[in-house]
Protein backbone atom coordinates (compact mmCIF):
# COMPACT_ATOMS: atom_id res chain seq x y z
CA UNK A 1 0.00 0.00 0.00
CA UNK A 2 2.85 2.81 1.09
CA UNK A 3 4.50 1.75 -2.74
CA UNK A 4 0.87 2.55 -4.53
CA UNK A 5 0.47 5.82 -2.18
CA UNK A 6 4.02 7.13 -3.22
CA UNK A 7 3.54 6.23 -6.97
CA UNK A 8 0.44 8.17 -7.17
CA UNK A 9 1.85 10.95 -5.23
CA UNK A 10 1.59 10.49 -1.75
CA UNK A 11 4.84 12.39 -0.19
CA UNK A 12 6.81 10.65 2.46
CA UNK A 13 9.61 13.77 3.09
CA UNK A 14 7.25 15.40 5.31
CA UNK A 15 7.69 16.34 8.97
CA UNK A 16 4.77 17.19 11.17
CA UNK A 17 4.91 20.29 13.54
CA UNK A 18 5.40 17.82 16.21
CA UNK A 19 8.89 17.01 14.15
CA UNK A 20 7.52 13.20 13.04
CA UNK A 21 7.92 11.52 9.73
CA UNK A 22 5.64 9.36 8.21
CA UNK A 23 8.67 6.65 9.22
CA UNK A 24 8.40 7.90 13.02
CA UNK A 25 5.01 7.45 12.95
CA UNK A 26 5.11 3.92 12.26
CA UNK A 27 7.12 3.20 15.42
CA UNK A 28 3.82 4.37 17.58
CA UNK A 29 2.33 7.68 17.90
CA UNK A 30 1.53 6.45 20.89
CA UNK A 31 2.30 3.76 23.80
CA UNK A 32 -0.20 1.08 22.37
CA UNK A 33 0.74 0.89 19.42
CA UNK A 34 2.23 -2.01 17.79
CA UNK A 35 5.31 -0.83 15.66
CA UNK A 36 5.79 -1.99 12.07
CA UNK A 37 9.53 -1.87 11.11
CA UNK A 38 9.00 -3.32 7.90
CA UNK A 39 6.90 -0.40 6.50
CA UNK A 40 9.43 1.78 8.44
CA UNK A 41 12.39 0.30 5.95
CA UNK A 42 10.08 1.03 2.81
CA UNK A 43 9.28 4.52 3.89
CA UNK A 44 12.99 5.26 4.61
CA UNK A 45 14.04 3.82 1.04
CA UNK A 46 11.64 5.79 -0.21
CA UNK A 47 12.99 9.25 1.42
CA UNK A 48 10.98 9.87 4.36
CA UNK A 49 13.18 10.73 7.89
CA UNK A 50 13.16 8.51 10.51
CA UNK A 51 14.47 9.58 14.12
CA UNK A 52 14.37 5.95 15.66
CA UNK A 53 11.98 7.47 18.46
CA UNK A 54 9.66 4.61 19.17
CA UNK A 55 7.22 5.55 21.47
CA UNK A 56 5.27 2.04 21.98
CA UNK A 57 5.43 -0.19 25.26
CA UNK A 58 6.98 -2.60 22.39
CA UNK A 59 10.11 -0.59 23.03
CA UNK A 60 12.96 0.18 25.40
CA UNK A 61 14.67 3.85 25.94
CA UNK A 62 12.89 4.42 22.12
CA UNK A 63 14.37 1.80 20.44
CA UNK A 64 12.17 -1.08 19.21
CA UNK A 65 13.56 -4.39 20.33
CA UNK A 66 12.01 -6.17 17.32
CA UNK A 67 15.45 -4.94 15.60
CA UNK A 68 16.81 -2.34 13.32
CA UNK A 69 15.64 -0.06 10.66
CA UNK A 70 17.92 -0.24 7.69
CA UNK A 71 18.85 3.17 6.82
Amino acid sequence: MVQWLVEHGARVDIVNKDGNSAADMVFGPSRFFIPKPDTAALLVKLGSPFQDNCRSDQCVDGKFLGGPVAK
